[in-house]
């Protein structure tokens, strides 16, 4: 979290430190590990595998080494200067306080010579800023969509001079909540001789709260256009908010495509380079997308057959 909003710009804004931004923060993150499967081993269970998932999504890869008293594991690392001839890092840094006056403490390891990398996505980056991203949108649209229930309660804000007249309000009020049809009041009450000193005054906010009711849904329906727009990134499968009455073929096969674009490149970065970390030091990790893009293709497709069959059926 200091990470990403140490490189927020302008730094003047302070989108990040409020409890909505942690909660849509948190949600999504869970939301985009459920769309990987990891087969680890069994010493990375548990907490372990927690920290796996964190680390893995927060930088965009992670160390994996043999070491003499600590086995085989896994390690958030920072790249090293060097760079072979495609631009690719050689070496990477281990900082991790565990091993503070140890021969370990900020140890540079030579990639596929001391360690070999689990890498997410092929830029070596993370996708806390995707979260990020859309944790703020949907911060800003709850505060709005809260903003507007708070208005849509404005009615009246009425006023008596005199204690008589503010008891009478309340009788009216109350006879009205309760059903009857009429409201019965001293005429003197709301009018004077001159009418310049009118015991009982008004102001009136209906057109406000009216605005706040109608404003709502839109709301609403911003924060679940946003929710799939974060699901289409990350890969898992969505519904637009306003489904048109029926969808072609080709345009479910799009959306699968919109939907896996991302997820299907991270999966593939994943897989070759845990297959060259299984080669190295004899392990048997593997990772699966939580939902397939063949498997969602077909799914999408035949409801889109279904909904055109139901609709010619009908239009006879």
């Amino acid at each position: 979290m200091n990470w990403i909003e140490g490189h927020y710009n302008p730094s003047s804004k302070k989108y990040l430190n409020n409890v909505t931004y942690n909660y849509w923060f948190r949600a999504l993150f869970e939301r985009a590990c459920s769309t990987m499967k990891f087969k680890l081993p069994e010493e990375w269970k548990g907490s372990v595998k927690d920290f796996f998932y964190y680390a893995l999504f927060m930088k965009g890869f992670l160390m994996v080494t043999d070491l003499p008293e600590y086995g085989k594991i896994f390690q958030p690392v920072n790249f090293g200067a060097g760079r072979d001839i495609f631009y690719q890092p050689t070496s990477v840094i281990m900082t991790n306080p565990y091993f503070k006056d140890t021969e370990l403490q900020d140890r540079e390891f030579t990639i596929h010579k001391d360690c070999e990398l689990i890498k997410l996505t092929p830029t070596y980056e993370g996708i806390f800023p995707i979260i990020s991203y859309y944790a703020e949108e949907l911060s800003f649209l709850k505060s709005d969509v809260d903003m507007a229930t708070v208005n849509a309660k404005l009615a009246y804000l009425m006023a008596g001079k005199t204690k008589a007249a503010g008891e009478a309000i309340k009788k009216i009020i109350d006879k009205i909540n309760m059903g009857d049809i009429a409201a019965v009041y001293d005429q003197r009450l709301c009018n004077s001789p001159d009418d310049k000193d009118i015991p009982i005054q008004y102001l009136d906010l209906t057109n406000v709260a009216f605005k706040a009711v109608d404003s709502i849904e839109k709301l609403l329906q911003d924060v679940a256009t946003t929710m799939n727009a974060f699901d289409t990134e990350i890969g898992i499968p969505t519904m637009p908010y306003q489904k048109k009455e029926r969808m072609v073929v080709s345009e479910a096969e799009s959306k699968v495509a919109d939907a896996t674009s991302r997820s299907v490149v991270w999966y593939n970065t994943l897989k070759d380079s845990i297959d060259i970390v299984n080669k190295k030091y004899d392990m048997d990790i593997s990772v699966k997308l939580r939902f397939d893009p063949d498997d969602m293709r077909a799914q999408a497709e035949a409801q889109a057959q279904a909904d055109n069959t139901t609709k010619e059926g009908s239009d006879r």
